[in-house]
């Protein structure tokens, strides 16, 4: 039998995502104990890995973060690449969205495009960037098929798609029981306490639980992924994953 998974509806999503925009970043970097930033640099590093070319910001790219949130991985991406490469960032959240130029101006990569957009239709014409990438946002649109295809559509041909997220039905059967307690203790509990929004975090748990993960997740993606060449990377026993996929 296929995997199923019930995307969220887009309005409750947008207005979640407002309510912990301020806190966002403080919020997950205390749920992820600072790993989510770690995880999002190696997308960074696995990308100049698999083209072999130097992580010295020479390289000239054009790069699209989805559902880029403050813009953290989208900073990685620009401040590896030179600064006449085109990275942009978008995300359909623009609360989300406001504090990411001030962020990419500290860091010295002002060149990031931030634009509010959806993943399911995306604005851009086809096969217009080199690599793609989405950090903990696929589980969070309303159809994650739609969203994937639009992410290959706009990608170049041989360019690769990134996506990095959570989800408890891959992991390892002895890590499950450890997720289901981080989940419904650190991330709803700390979470919910640091933004000062339980219910966020509740829904985080919930669509994680959900979202089919590991293994589980190229069957589900079956068709999106028939043309493609796919692997996939365990993190801390299933905690999270990284989906590399060549066009």
């Amino acid at each position: 039998m296929n995997p199923t998974y019930e995307g969220p509806d887009p309005k409750k999503i947008e207005n979640l995502f407002s309510s912990i925009a301020n806190s966002y970043d403080k919020a997950n970097d205390g749920i992820t104990f600072g790993m989510a930033r770690k995880w999002r640099k190696s997308i960074v590093k696995m990308h100049h890995k698999n083209i072999k070319a130097p992580n010295d910001k020479s390289l000239n790219l054009s790069v699209l973060d989805c559902a880029t949130g403050t813009g953290d991985l989208a900073i990685d991406w620009a401040q590896s690449l030179s600064k006449d490469s085109k990275v942009v960032g978008i995300d359909f959240c623009e609360s989300m969205l406001e504090s990411a130029p001030t962020k990419a101006q500290e860091k010295d990569v002002p060149h990031i495009e931030f634009k509010k957009a959806d993943m399911m239709a995306l604005p851009f014409e086809n096969e217009q960037f080199d690599a793609v990438s989405v950090a903990y946002g696929l589980r969070n649109v309303q159809d994650p098929h739609k969203a994937l295809s639009e992410m290959l559509r706009v990608l170049k041909p041989n360019g690769f798609l990134y996506i990095l997220e959570t989800g408890v039905s891959g992991s390892s059967w002895f890590m499950k029981p450890f997720l289901t307690i981080y989940n419904n203790i650190i991330m709803t509990k700390v979470g919910g306490l640091i933004s000062g929004e339980k219910s966020a975090y509740e829904y985080l748990n919930k669509s994680s639980k959900a979202f089919p993960s590991g293994k589980v997740f190229q069957n589900f993606f079956k068709e999106e992924l028939s043309k493609t060449h796919f692997t996939h990377k365990t993190l801390m026993s299933g905690a999270s994953h990284i989906y590399q996929i060549q066009k």
